[in-house]
């Protein structure tokens, strides 16, 4: 009897529900969404479709996300964070606070299932400018794509700061990610790889873009390099890579 009423008790822990939501995305954010052709077909920035005949990119609701043609996700929690950000009002810079949501999410398409992290960011616009919808992805333990997404670039060092280059004219120390590794060079020699045995990318409030402004996806990645293990904390940023190499 007492088997039973723990296979009982399991069975109905799977079928609850996975994850209480925290939060809930605002009615702003619903919606139907279509690329911005301002930023073009690759851009992470959306705006409200004029009309019904347009390309939908994208549409989301309060449980899931639907990519046209690609992919959908289902939500399995929100979280509210707050970024700072700068914009000239009539030859004047002032700041606002704007809400980021942390979206963790399961998602499917072309036969494939995964876990990935989103940031959804609404901007109602002001000044005769348009509502737009910017929206982050970062698949679970997988490195940001802009990192691996060509085999003949690579990070290289520049004055303080990385920068994403083609490999032959990094000419200091360059950091070449693969989808498990990353190797390491000086000079376009290398000196020795480090295999990832972890990625997270999280909502940083400390996190300072080129604009000045506050707050962004902040990626931690663990790697064992020979006996040392070490982290590498870095975001993008207009182009631009902040990379801190921690050793532990």
């Amino acid at each position: 009897m007492a088997k039973l009423l723990m296979a009982a008790t399991a069975a109905a822990a799977l079928l609850a529900p996975a994850t209480v939501r925290a939060d809930t995305l605002p009615r702003e954010v619903l919606g139907k969404w279509c690329v911005n052709p301002e930023y073009g077909q690759d851009s992470a920035t959306y705006e409200r479709c004029k009309n019904k005949d347009s390309d939908i990119a994208l549409e989301v609701k309060q449980n899931s996300a639907e990519f046209y043609e690609e992919d959908g996700c289902r939500f399995t929690s929100v979280a509210t964070r707050t970024e700072m950000g700068g914009g000239y009002e009539n030859g004047v810079l002032r700041w606002k606070s704007y809400k980021v949501y942390e979206v963790k999410a399961k998602c499917s398409g072309e036969g494939s299932v995964w876990s990935e992290t989103m940031f959804i960011s609404y901007y109602p616009g002001s000044s005769g400018s348009r509502a737009s919808l910017n929206l982050q992805h970062f698949n679970d333990n997988e490195l940001p794509a802009d990192l691996t997404k060509d085999d003949n670039k690579m990070l290289c060092k520049g004055d303080g700061n990385y920068y994403y280059g083609s490999a032959e004219r990094c000419d200091g120390i360059g950091l070449r990610f693969e989808r498990d590794r990353y190797t390491i060079t000086k000079g376009g020699e290398e000196l020795g790889f480090c295999r990832l045995t972890s990625v997270r990318t999280v909502w940083d409030p400390k996190a300072v873009p080129a604009t000045k402004s506050l707050g962004a996806p902040v990626s931690h990645i663990t790697a064992q390099c020979a006996s040392v293990t070490k982290t590498l904390v870095l975001y993008n940023s207009k182009g631009t890579w902040y990379l801190e190499d921690k050793g532990r």
